[in-house]
């Protein structure tokens, strides 16, 4: 995402070993950190921030006894449609244990997409165009803060054959794997 032509700042906190090293990083915010960090008795850190200039979340790191991998997200939206509209697609993942999860989208189009950190149960809405016709399976894996994995969810979408109307539509289709190049080019 860009704004007035500059990528967006990401915020960080970072965990070290006492030899120096990280241990873990977590990203907190991209556009500011609401506080500075605070340690609880039980040695829990919570810190607040805000994505999307107004989400605001409050973190909280503790020690871990055990971690259960995610639930294999669920994709839902239209299945068929026409290349060259804009679908949204909504895209949810369960974590037993409630931990955060990040979610990695393959959409069988040479355009992949990772969210930032949503709650267990959170629904991330997203808006996707397909270019080229055809079948294509949406896939989308979920990856808790403590580095468990899912299986991959999976939406079988089908874009049929619809009328080329001019040159550059008709570019996009025989070229499929520019449209994510001019997308990046165009800020979008």
């Amino acid at each position: 995402m860009k704004f007035a032509g500059l990528p967006f700042l990401y915020f960080w906190i970072f965990a070290v070993n006492l030899d120096g090293t990280e241990k873990w990083r977590k990203r907190i915010a991209n556009y500011h950190v609401d506080s500075s960090p605070c340690i609880g008795e039980d040695g829990t850190v919570y810190i607040g921030s805000t994505y999307d200039q107004g989400k605001g979340y409050l973190y909280a790191f503790g020690s871990v006894e055990s971690n259960e991998p995610p639930e294999t997200p669920t994709i839902s939206g239209p299945t068929n449609g026409k290349p060259l509209e804009l679908y949204k697609y909504k895209f949810t993942c369960v974590d037993p244990d409630n931990n955060p999860v990040t979610l990695y989208i393959d959409w069988d189009d040479f355009t992949l997409k990772q969210t930032l950190d949503l709650a267990s149960g959170e629904v991330e809405e997203l808006l996707h165009i397909y270019v080229s016709r055809g079948k294509h399976t949406i896939r989308a894996k979920a990856v808790d803060v403590m580095g468990a994995e899912s299986d991959w969810g999976t939406l079988e979408v089908s874009m049929p054959k619809n009328k080329i109307i001019n040159p550059f539509e008709r570019f996009l289709e025989n070229h499929p794997y520019m449209f994510p190049f001019l997308r990046h080019l165009m800020g979008l």
